[in-house]
C-alpha cells in the first residue's frame, strides 16, 4: 500500500509539474493548473495569460486578496482560494461567467462584491470561517446555486435578495449572529438541508413551515422550532440538535 501511495504522489506531482511548466511555455493550452501550499503572496502574473484555464486551485498560500487581473480568466470553471488571508476580491470577479465552484474558506472576507451576483452559473459556494457580517442583495441573482456554506462567519442579517435562490438546496448557517431571516424564507422551495445551529436566532419564523422539499433542520438545545415543524409527521423530516 505504501508504494502505490507514493507512486500515485509520484504521478500527481509529474502532472502539477508539467502544468506549470506548460504555463509558460505555452500558456493558451494549460487547463488546470495547482499552486497550492507554495507560500504565494499573490497570484503569479503569468496565471493570467492561461485564456482557456478552467481549474485554479490556490489553496493554503498567503494570499491577501483576489486581483481584478481575475476576470482575464473567462473560462473559468473552478476557482479554490481556502485557508490564505484574503480580505478582498475585487469585482471583476464576476466576469468570470463560466464559473461553477467557489470555494473560499478560512479567508478573512468581510464581505463580497456586488459583482458576484453577476456569477449566474455558480452552483457551490463555500465561506465557511470567514469575517462576513454582510451578503451583497445581488446574491440573489445566482438562480443556479444549490450548495451555500456560511457557517462560521459573523452574519446578523441576509438580504432581501437571498430568498430569491430558487434552486437552494443546501444552506448551513451554523455560528453566526443572526437577528431574523428573510421574511420570504418559504421561496426556497428546494431547499433540503438546513443548519440554524448556534446562528444567534432563538426563534424561527413559521415559514419555514412552508419549505416541502426539507428533510433535516439542524437546531442547538437553546433554539425552538415552530410548532408547526415540531408536530410535522411528513416522512423523512429530522430536527436534528446540535451540541455545544
Amino acid at each position: 500500500m505504501k508504494y502505490i501511495f507514493v507512486f500515485i504522489a509520484a504521478v500527481f506531482l509529474s502532472s502539477c509539474n508539467s502544468s506549470l511548466k506548460m504555463m509558460y511555455s505555452n500558456p493558451s493550452a494549460v487547463k488546470k493548473i495547482n499552486l497550492s501550499r507554495r507560500g504565494l503572496g499573490k497570484i503569479p502574473e503569468q496565471v493570467f495569460k492561461c485564456e482557456n484555464l478552467e481549474v485554479l486551485i490556490l489553496f493554503k498560500n498567503q494570499l491577501k486578496e483576489i486581483p481584478p487581473e481575475i476576470g482575464k480568466l473567462k473560462k473559468l470553471r473552478k476557482l479554490v482560494v481556502g485557508r490564505n488571508d484574503i480580505a478582498k476580491i475585487a469585482p471583476e470577479i464576476g466576469e468570470l461567467s463560466a464559473l461553477t465552484y467557489f470555494s473560499a474558506m478560512f479567508n478573512n472576507l468581510k464581505t463580497l462584491p456586488p459583482g458576484f451576483g453577476n456569477l449566474k452559473n455558480l452552483g457551490t459556494i463555500n465561506l465557511e470561517y470567514n469575517q462576513l457580517d454582510s451578503l451583497p442583495d445581488e446574491i440573489g441573482n445566482l438562480q443556479n446555486l444549490t450548495f451555500f456554506q456560511l457557517n462560521n462567519n459573523q452574519l446578523k442579517y441576509l438580504p432581501a435578495g437571498f430568498s430569491n435562490l430558487k434552486n437552494l438546496r443546501f444552506l448551513n448557517l451554523y455560528r453566526n449572529y443572526l437577528k431574523a431571516l428573510p421574511a420570504k424564507m418559504d421561496s426556497l422551495q428546494e431547499l433540503y438541508d438546513l443548519n440554524l445551529a448556534f446562528c444567534g436566532l432563538m426563534q424561527f419564523p413559521p415559514t419555514l413551515c412552508n419549505l416541502p422539499k426539507l428533510e433535516y433542520l439542524y437546531l442547538d438545545p437553546y433554539s425552538k422550532a415552530p410548532y408547526c415543524m415540531q408536530a410535522r409527521k411528513r416522512f423523512r423530516f429530522n430536527i436534528v440538535i446540535v451540541p455545544q
